[in-house]
């Protein structure tokens, strides 16, 4: 379970970054945007917040019983595959030599940092 602590915090994140949103983006921009627009922008924000929402719970949940040294560089090593990966099969990206070689090596320096 996680505290009321970690909620509270996680909530007080996510009511700033909205906040910020709300005061960034003037109404005349929303306005003029088409309905459907409008539609999908609250639907990938709102996928978007539950997703970090639950990463968030299960990192601090995790953190209890999975050393860090390996947390971390699990999380964050699995988290630039699964972007790649979904990079390629969801927007059609070509995996270049050149993205490939960013990857590895993005995953390489992860793993001299952390070893």
């Amino acid at each position: 379970m996680v505290s009321s602590g970690t909620a509270k915090a996680t909530l007080y994140s996510f009511s700033v970054a909205f906040l910020l949103l709300c005061f960034t983006v003037k109404p005349r921009q929303i306005k003029t945007l088409a309905k459907n627009d409008r539609k999908s922008i609250l639907l990938r924000a709102t996928g978007s917040a539950i997703s970090l929402a639950v990463i968030s719970f299960t990192m601090t949940k995790l953190a209890g019983s999975v050393p860090s040294i390996i947390l971390f560089p699990l999380f964050n090593g699995s988290g630039i595959i699964i972007v790649y990966l979904m990079s390629v099969f969801v927007f059609k990206e070509k995996p270049t030599k050149k993205k490939v070689f960013g990857l590895i090596s993005g995953l390489l320096g992860l793993f001299l940092i952390n070893f």
